[in-house]
């Protein structure tokens, strides 16, 4: 990793639009959004896998070598659109209807992806249920492949796609005391990064964090 002390801060310039509807009784929403960020001076992490004899600093020949440095770009934009809904089942009898289920898509477009190399796309979806003090919320959360364009060699990094999934309960003791158990990655979904486009099997980086499960008492006086 090579510091550049000439990255210029970015800036940037926002645009946001939506259109909302909510349901008649409280039973939910439907928003659809779309924004645009223009930016100047973006900040954007580049990498190079020179030769031998390449690229030499301080004496130093950093050929054969996966070489990270940062640097800007004068213009870019990336645009979105974002697709929000939730439905409360008040149509159901008893305590079903204390269900909701909600769900959110979002897809960017990028002037130049090679800018930003993050996914275009992202979603979540899940439930809760709210009843006597009992609350429960199921989220999972979703995002594609995504990863460079090939390298000189026709190889890059890739991230696989990702499902993760994560889960709160909480239980109101009194008016100001709660309890609650927060999971995150229940289904213990390891972080990767793969040597491709063309190969799967060659992992070049593997993290098997587990679940993370946090147990807690709230209070507010």
């Amino acid at each position: 990793n090579i510091p550049n002390p000439d990255v210029r801060p970015e800036h940037g310039r926002n645009f946001f639009l939506s259109a909302e509807y909510y349901f008649p009784k409280g039973a939910g929403f439907f928003i659809v959004s779309g924004a645009r960020r223009d930016q100047k001076d973006l900040i954007r992490s580049v990498f190079t896998e020179p030769a031998p004899g390449e690229l030499i600093i301080a004496g130093e020949d950093l050929g054969g070598y996966r070489v990270t440095t940062t640097d800007n770009v004068a213009k870019s934009h990336v645009s979105s659109v974002e697709f929000s809904y939730r439905q409360n089942l008040v149509f159901l009898p008893g305590f079903w209807r204390r269900i909701s289920i909600f769900g959110n898509y979002t897809h960017l477009r990028f002037d130049n992806y090679a800018n930003f190399n993050r996914p275009s796309d992202f979603a979540n979806a899940g439930l809760s249920f709210d009843h006597r003090g009992l609350s429960l919320r199921w989220n999972a959360l979703w995002r594609p492949e995504y990863g460079p364009a090939p390298g000189a060699n026709g190889w890059n990094t890739m991230n696989p796609e990702r499902l993760m999934h994560d889960v709160q309960i909480g239980y109101r003791i009194s008016s100001r005391v709660s309890l609650f158990v927060n999971g995150r990655n229940v289904f213990n979904q390891p972080y990767e990064s793969l040597r491709g486009p063309f190969r799967s099997d060659i992992v070049s980086s593997h993290a098997d964090n587990g679940a993370i499960w946090t147990v807690g008492l709230r209070g507010g006086f």
